[in-house]
């Protein structure tokens, strides 16, 4: 298998996992008020970053950021909890955070780009 099919094989299960995060994440019963929200931005253009997976670890609760960098968890139990923010391309934050009921926090994170390289592709044509 090519470094290249490898590539486009992680970024299309990832692509899934987000979509499974995202269902999953407004499936979640309301009973508990505790919420989380923020906006995720890059460390260095502090420009926002779309489609991050936010995320408490061990869960099933996370969602994706919009278009704006933000993103809200809501219905969350009482609890402490890792908040995970990963994207390809980006180096993963993870924050430590402490629920109480109905308790409302702010969590932004700053994200730092990754350079991920693969190897050359050849490409060779008869004709």
């Amino acid at each position: 298998m090519t470094s290249q099919s490898v590539l486009i094989r992680l970024v299309v299960l990832l692509t899934l996992c987000t979509a499974l995060v995202v269902h999953t994440s407004t499936c979640q019963t309301q009973q508990h008020r505790n919420s989380v929200f923020g906006v995720v931005l890059d460390a260095e253009s502090r420009s926002p970053i779309v489609n991050v997976n936010v995320f408490l670890s061990n869960t099933k609760i996370g969602t994706g950021t919009d278009a704006r960098g933000a993103f809200t968890l809501t219905g969350i139990p009482s609890g402490r909890y890792d908040l995970v923010f990963s994207r390809v391309g980006y180096e993963r934050v993870i924050r430590s955070v402490l629920l109480n009921e109905n308790k409302t926090i702010t969590v932004n994170a700053h994200l730092k780009p990754r350079m991920i390289t693969i190897a050359g592709v050849d490409a060779v044509g008869e004709g």
